[in-house]
């Protein structure tokens, strides 16, 4: 789905496939104050260029914090 060596540094595995990453995605929404973003071009796996995601979302206190980003070699060097 994605280049691997942009996860080198992540604590988990670059997904095998879009369903895999989806299934993650809601894993970690579902443990709660964790929300992760997809960026892509289109609905289209092979047009994913990248993440970021939310932790620590706390609505009461206007609170949150900018967890892990993850730029393809799409969006890595563009201006």
């Amino acid at each position: 789905m994605v280049d691997p060596h942009i996860w080198d540094y992540m604590l988990e595995s670059p997904p095998s496939s879009l369903e895999h990453y989806l299934e993650n995605c809601e894993r970690m929404e579902a443990t709660g104050g964790r929300v992760l973003y997809s960026i892509s071009k289109k609905s289209a796996p092979e047009d994913w260029v990248g993440e970021f995601g939310l932790i620590n979302v706390q609505p009461q206190h206007r609170s949150v914090e900018l967890g892990c980003v993850l730029f393809s070699k799409k969006l890595q060097r563009t201006r």
